[in-house]
């Protein structure tokens, strides 16, 4: 077994029951390099092995009130006595499900890495498209940012699912085509078969099982590609456009020069997954008094508060924030620390409500021959000054505003427009739109 912990605040999901599993169970371990491992007579060892290794790593599981002997207990029998270690796997599989953890679940061996070519974020209660790569099938076939998505396959995107899809559609079971029920701007209705590429499966996956990690932590690096932005715009106002906390260090030292004797503040956190707790404490330095608490961590065992780091620029203008559904981790907690302390306002959309931190565990099952499994489970959750839960709850911003699809096809972002005329700045919904990194998974 090798512990691997991942400060993971923006990996988050919901459970698909039935369909999921069997997608677990059939291609996950079935159609992996340990398929004849799997036949082997010992097959309940490994079943067993399985189950020991998920109930140790649950001894550290966020939630104090959880017994791991009682819960995995439940299913043990039926572990144990499962024909094959892959209709073992699909219990288990089952059983974090039934977690409701967003956080929590478990990984087979990858099968092969795959585009669709296309971006979607949820605005509101829908999703859309927000980028189409050129020459994508998805480009050819007539997709485009704006479009409202009805639906992905057999399912309905929705804010609380999404996660599930890209769970299933990413790393159980990879599609080389996809159904996609689409809505256009002007409300009329489309069903597109999307092409999607899809990398070679490797033949033999080593029990390392780094390609889970790199699989995991895809969408995360596209974000950390991403530059930040600061444009002083006019009436005194400065806009920090922030969409990762995976900056450097010097990077908010800086900006803080760029902000004294300035009047307002833009701090544009839209799809920033909040990855570094330590940014957030030295940019709620730069705007909440010293002393102040941005919030603390909680472990199982143990809380960490998380002071503000001071810093030698305080800033004391006017300061709203702007959020959207992708805002997450850290990031959730600053926008909400400026609301506590009643620093500014917050504009946008409800905020991801993805706050624990997901450790992943890699396990070699079956020795070095083996087959690779990973488990990912909360081991740490961030809480607000103000105690209250944003874990499934999110952010509310005070100023309510999305984009609407007129707004993602006519490459407008209205949101930030209306966030500059707040602080008195003019800034074009058009300009406006220059400045926005891109959002959405592939």
């Amino acid at each position: 077994m090798h512990p691997v912990a991942v400060p993971l605040f923006s990996c988050s999901s919901r459970a698909l029951s039935g369909w999921l599993v069997s997608s677990v169970l059939w291609i996950g371990l079935a159609h992996s390099s340990a398929a004849g491992l799997l036949a082997q007579a010992n097959a309940d060892a490994l079943s067993r092995e399985m189950l020991q290794a998920i109930k140790e790593d649950f001894r550290s599981y966020v939630d104090p009130a959880f017994d791991p002997d009682a819960y995995f207990g439940q299913i043990e029998q039926q572990v144990l006595s499962a024909p094959s270690p892959s209709q073992a796997f699909g219990l288990l599989a089952q059983a974090l499900l039934n977690l409701k953890d967003p956080h929590t679940f478990l990984l087979p061996p990858i099968r092969a890495e795959v585009r669709y070519g296309w971006r979607m974020v949820v605005a509101g209660d829908t999703c859309y498209v927000v980028a189409v790569d050129p020459g994508s099938d998805a480009a050819k076939q007539g997709l485009a940012p704006g479009d409202a998505i009805l639906a992905l396959g057999r399912y309905k995107p929705t804010r609380e699912n999404l996660w599930q899809l890209y769970y299933v559609y990413y790393f159980l079971q990879p599609q080389q085509s996809m159904r996609v029920g689409v809505r256009k701007p002007d409300g009329s209705t489309q069903s597109l078969n999307i092409q999607a590429v899809l990398g070679k499966a490797p033949e033999n996956v080593p029990a390392s099982g780094g390609g889970f990690l790199s699989m995991l932590s895809a969408a995360a690096q596209e974000r950390r590609t991403w530059e930040p932005v600061v444009r002083e715009l006019d009436g005194g106002a400065v806009l920090w456009r922030l969409p990762s906390l995976l900056v450097n260090k010097n990077h908010v030292r800086e900006t803080a020069k760029t902000l004294e004797g300035k009047k307002s503040l833009i701090l544009d956190l839209r799809g920033n997954a909040g990855e570094d707790v330590e940014t957030a404490q030295a940019i709620a330095g730069l705007l909440l008094d010293k002393g102040a608490k941005l919030g603390e961590l909680k472990e199982r065992k143990r809380s960490q508060p998380l002071a503000v780091i001071p810093s030698s620029v305080a800033f004391s203008g006017e300061v709203v924030v702007v959020v959207d559904s992708q805002t997450a981790g850290a990031a959730e907690l600053l926008a909400r620390a400026v609301q506590i302390h009643k620093r500014g306002k917050v504009v946008g959309d409800v905020t991801a409500g993805s706050v624990r931190r997901s450790r992943v565990v890699r396990h070699t099952i079956g020795g070095e021959q083996g087959f690779t499994m990973m488990v990912v489970f909360s081991d740490a959750e961030l809480v607000p000054a103000d105690g209250q839960k944003l874990e499934g709850v999110g952010v509310k911003p005070d100023e309510p505003a999305i984009l609407a699809a007129e707004d993602l096809a006519a490459g407008r972002d209205s949101v930030l427009a209306k966030a500059a005329s707040l602080v008195g700045a003019k800034l074009k919904a058009e300009e406006a739109s220059a400045l926005a990194a891109p959002r959405g998974d592939d």
